[in-house]
């Protein structure tokens, strides 16, 4: 359905018309003669090719916002009635780094927000310039607006990477089954896949060594994918991939398989820790640090050996390791943490005492960690959530989920909390559920016995496709990704479906 509007000239704004194309797109196009110190600048709103998916149906958007923002330009913003035929303005968006554009449907002026689209962060520079949003419904997962994965797997890792895309390496089609080799790569600004290696064919965007059980870091403008297993045992080489292929990086000290990956948050280079691990003895003790320039630094060893445990960087940049299986093949309680300038890891106060191992980890934008969920010691999945706090320097019980999980994501929403889909439910049900963890009302620098039950968890919608060990990562203009994954009966997942929060 086409969704006829134009853009009428407002002095110092771009000029433009917003005409409609029939499919998955409309677009504004700039008129002659504006905005000279730029040029053109088309808009491409990408939507989910799904009609009951309709993100800017007039039946329900009354009102539509743009919003321009960047470093020297402030904020601008612009609202009017969104009626088909009629002519509306863009706000002004001037040369420079770290633009980015958001389109707001409304269901009045002031009213409930029901479609949204961001950009990426980007520079607008003199001359043609095209700015393009995948806009979805408000608080639900949409189909990408593009076709399925080449390959589809589980046990796939997903991580962003510059300039904004997410590449997906690794992985299963089917539990047991066949190991695919292809780099696929997911651009959130027009909500779909857009490159990949067709490994069959000779294609370059394939790893050396396909694996799964592995880890992966970002670095720059690529993924690291480290250790993991194929058919024939553990594999110890790493490999760098970017939009030009992958290529042998370096060697693990010990191969190994089932590490936990942190990465270090820093905005560019990439990097992190790489921790524990199974080698071929057992559970390992051995942390590394992947600095900036790309070296593997062995960083101080764990207190206790352990794999398939959660590691993330808090704000502060200390490195908190959370559970695990020990040497025993149980679970380890607690969480042990490395501060930036220490040498050697010490206890975190206040961690349960029940151990988990798989749970997932997440760091959020207030600096703040989740441990959510996993398996206790008999396999049998947890409903706990745990929050590690800086400030505080203590990790404390904040909630519980709306049923137990494992093998789960958990990604981070841009203005805090989490998104927590699918997984594995008691009895190994696989689930298409989908929960918000609100972590705003629970507060910082506070005791556990404060912060206790303060997690508020809230249905968020449903996966269109119940699915278990799936890839999820949270893009550069605010989307959750989720894509591929084992359905409910084993099957390799082949579909992206996108949030939009």
């Amino acid at each position: 359905m086409a969704y006829p509007r134009s853009i009428s000239p407002r002095p110092g704004a771009f000029q433009r018309c917003l005409r409609a194309l029939l499919g998955a797109a409309l677009l504004l196009f700039g008129e002659a003669g504006c905005a000279r110190d730029v040029g053109d600048l088309n808009l491409l709103i990408v939507r989910s090719p799904v009609v009951q998916e309709e993100p800017l149906d007039p039946e329900l958007v009354k009102w539509l916002g743009i919003r321009a923002e960047g470093p020297g330009m402030g904020v601008r913003t612009l609202e009017e009635p969104f009626v088909q035929g009629e002519t509306s303005r863009l706000p002004h968006v001037e040369v420079g780094p770290e633009r980015t554009l958001q389109l707001e449907g409304r269901v009045s002026e002031g009213g409930a927000v029901v479609s949204r689209g961001r950009s990426v962060p980007l520079e607008i520079l003199p001359g043609r310039t095209e700015v393009e949003l995948f806009v979805g419904l408000v608080g639900r997962f949409s189909t990408s607006s593009g076709g399925p994965l080449l390959e589809p797997r589980g046990e796939a890792h997903l991580l962003p990477v510059a300039p904004g895309l997410l590449f997906l390496v690794g992985g299963r089609e089917a539990p047991g089954g066949a190991l695919p080799g292809a780099l696929e790569a997911f651009d959130p600004t027009r909500g779909e896949r857009t490159i990949s290696g067709d490994c069959r064919g000779g294609g370059f965007l394939c790893l050396r060594w396909p694996r799964t059980h592995h880890a992966a870091l970002p670095a720059a403008d690529g993924v690291l994918v480290l250790g993991g297993a194929d058919d024939t045992g553990l594999i110890g080489e790493i490999e760098r991939c970017t939009v030009a292929g992958c290529s042998v990086w370096g060697t693990l000290d010990e191969p190994r398989r089932d590490p936990a990956a942190a990465p270090s948050g820093e905005a560019r280079g990439g990097g992190g820790f790489l921790v524990g691990g199974e080698g071929s003895t057992g559970p390992l003790p051995s942390v590394d640090r992947v600095v900036a320039d790309g070296r593997l630094v062995p960083a101080p060893p764990l207190p206790s050996a352990r794999t398939r445990a959660a590691a993330a960087v808090a704000g502060d940049g200390t490195l908190v390791v959370f559970g695990g299986l020990g040497a025993a093949g149980t679970a380890l309680p607690g969480a042990v943490r490395l501060r930036a300038d220490a040498t050697s890891f010490e206890l975190v106060e206040g961690a349960a005492d029940a151990g988990r191992a798989d749970a997932v980890a997440v760091t959020l934008p207030d600096g703040r960690v989740l441990f959510v969920g996993g398996r206790h010691s008999d396999g049998t999945p947890s409903d706990e959530v745990d929050l590690y706090d800086p400030e505080a320097g203590a990790i404390c019980p904040v909630g519980t989920l709306r049923r137990p999980l494992a093998d789960h994501s958990v990604s981070p929403l841009p203005h805090g909390g989490a998104l927590v889909a699918g997984g594995l439910g008691a009895g190994e049900a696989v689930t298409n559920e989908v929960s918000r963890l609100d972590t705003r009302f629970v507060p910082s620098g506070a005791t556990c016995a404060t912060v206790r039950d303060t997690l508020e968890v809230a249905p968020a919608g449903r996966l269109r496709h119940a699915r278990h060990h799936h890839a999820a990562a949270t893009a550069a203009n605010g989307l959750v990704v989720v894509a591929g994954g084992y359905g409910e009966t084993g099957e390799g997942v082949g579909t992206i479906e996108v949030y939009v929060p």
